[in-house]
């Protein structure tokens, strides 16, 4: 369980930083088309993202200790290919589909996402497998 919560860990810093980086700067262009449809609100809510950015680390943590069989980086990237497509296809198919927001905003979340959870499974089999034997 150590290892879990320490890759939990990992992950939840690597997510934020990823995250703020492909939204906050590279995405920026994509401001104001989504301002248009985001809860006026919005920043009384933002803080629900830490907790909600925690437990998907967790169940990422989780999910790719169970299913490695080995503990190879091609099962990490593999598992971080299968959970950013479950992940893409519920939250940002389920976005196009509730909001008017353009496909191709949708499409590079899509992708970013992909890559984001392919390199978490690259760091999580270090943290994972690789770290365990070394120590």
């Amino acid at each position: 369980m150590k290892r879990i919560l320490a890759n939990t860990i990992v992950l939840f810093i690597m997510a934020l930083l990823w995250n703020g980086f492909v939204h906050l700067v590279l995405l920026k262009g994509f401001e104001p088309v989504i301002a248009e449809v985001r809860r006026p609100d919005f920043r009384e809510y933002t803080w629900l993202a830490f907790p909600l950015t925690f437990a998907l680390s967790f169940l990422y943590s989780i999910g790719l200790d169970v299913f490695s069989k080995k503990g190879t980086y091609k099962e990490g990237i593999g598992f971080g290919l299968y959970f950013g497509l479950i992940a893409g296809v519920l939250v940002n198919l389920n976005q196009y589909i509730l909001y008017p927001i353009p496909g191709y905003i949708q499409a590079t979340w899509f992708c970013f996402g992909l890559v984001g959870f392919c390199f978490y499974g690259v760091v999580s089999t270090f943290v994972l497998f690789k770290f365990r034997r070394n120590t």
